[in-house]
């Protein structure tokens, strides 16, 4: 029986802990995040609820153009940005506050700031988490410039 009871514990304790290596207490700080996206374009993606099937996400790659002037461009296999509108661009704004990358998209339905811690993976990925420490990006490539010419 305690056997039984201390497999049943450790199958708890497994089930709670993140499913990734990540520690979110490696965040990137305000320079550094500055430092990472003025001016360059991230690849990546995110995974979102599939629309016409329950209980199935789907993934969505997106690219991301942060010019040093402070702009965010964004094009996703999704809907841009909660614009009910597939694979159109997504036009807002970029700052860094407290750590965070912050970024309020003025075309989207919510269209709140939205801040973000900015973790680096051993495998040479950016994961973006929410406040509560929610992973919600992936960023598997950064690279210099405006490179699809995102308008």
């Amino acid at each position: 029986m305690h056997r039984a009871i201390s497999w049943v514990i450790l199958g708890a304790t497994m089930l709670c802990m993140p499913a990734h290596g990540t520690d979110v207490k490696n965040a990137l700080n305000g320079q550094e995040i500055k430092q990472l996206v003025s001016g360059n374009t991230v690849e990546g993606h995110f995974v979102k609820p599939r629309e016409d099937k329950e209980f199935l996400t789907t993934s969505v790659r997106f690219r991301a153009y942060f010019s040093p002037g402070g702009d965010v461009i964004e094009k996703s296999s999704a809907p841009a940005a909660g614009s009910g509108a597939g694979h159109v661009a997504a036009h807002g704004a970029w700052s860094v506050t407290k750590g965070k990358l912050c970024v309020q998209f003025r075309d989207a339905k919510d269209n709140r700031k939205k801040c973000r811690k900015i973790v680096p993976t051993d495998a040479g990925k950016h994961e973006l988490y929410t406040g509560k420490g929610k992973l919600y990006r992936t960023w598997d490539r950064i690279v210099p410039g405006n490179v699809h010419e995102l308008d």
